[in-house]
């Protein structure tokens, strides 16, 4: 039998997502409906070849997980860029790249950017930024089906912003503001439950 003489088929939908990002102090995430869309984990996997008596053979090499993007709408009380600016603050970037003396001259330590306090910033909401485990330090994908049930999930292990970008303004558009946020992560994991 066909899958389209089926009512129970149902494919799933590029606009049912939710994306699990958590972090900040106000209400400890960006809500989920800011996200306007966002790429999925994909990853590349190198090929080694060796050669042997005139013929090519090919060996499966190292995983690489390549960087996901996604695109946020913002509104007038800075919801989004406010969280993203306040992860750069958390990170000790905010003062390292204002030039500001008092980032590396303090009186208890200098203070260095570091890949802990970026992922943490970045995926701890800030009430319980102490209590996180490395495997928790995560942002999490998930696709629903028409009851706003999970259908896939992908969790990012360890991610770090690698780009934020700012649309441009323009008196003879009436869009919405956007900006798009490209993350790196070590890893990530599938979960279909």
């Amino acid at each position: 039998m066909s899958f389209w003489t089926e009512n129970t088929f149902e494919p799933k939908r590029a606009n049912r997502f939710k994306v699990n990002f958590a972090f900040g102090s106000k209400d400890d995430e960006i809500p989920y409906f800011f996200v306007k869309d966002i790429t999925k984990p994909s990853f590349d996997i190198t090929v080694k070849e060796h050669i042997v008596a005139g013929r090519t053979f090919n060996f499966p090499g190292n995983i690489k997980w390549n960087s996901v993007k996604a695109t946020f709408v913002d509104d007038v009380n800075n919801t989004v860029l406010g969280k993203l600016v306040e992860v750069i603050a958390m990170s000790n970037y905010g003062e390292i790249l204002a030039g500001q003396p008092k980032a590396f001259l303090s009186n208890t330590a200098p203070k260095y950017i570091s890949k802990r306090l970026l992922t943490t910033a970045l995926t701890t909401p800030a009430s319980s930024a102490n209590s996180v485990q490395g495997s928790e330090i995560r942002i999490v994908v998930q696709q629903l089906d028409a009851d706003g049930l999970v259908v896939e999930s992908w969790s990012m292990y360890n991610p770090i912003i690698e780009k934020l970008e700012q649309d441009a303004l323009d008196y003879s558009k009436d869009d919405l503001n956007t900006y798009s946020l490209t993350i790196r992560y070590d890893w990530a994991s599938f979960s279909n439950e």
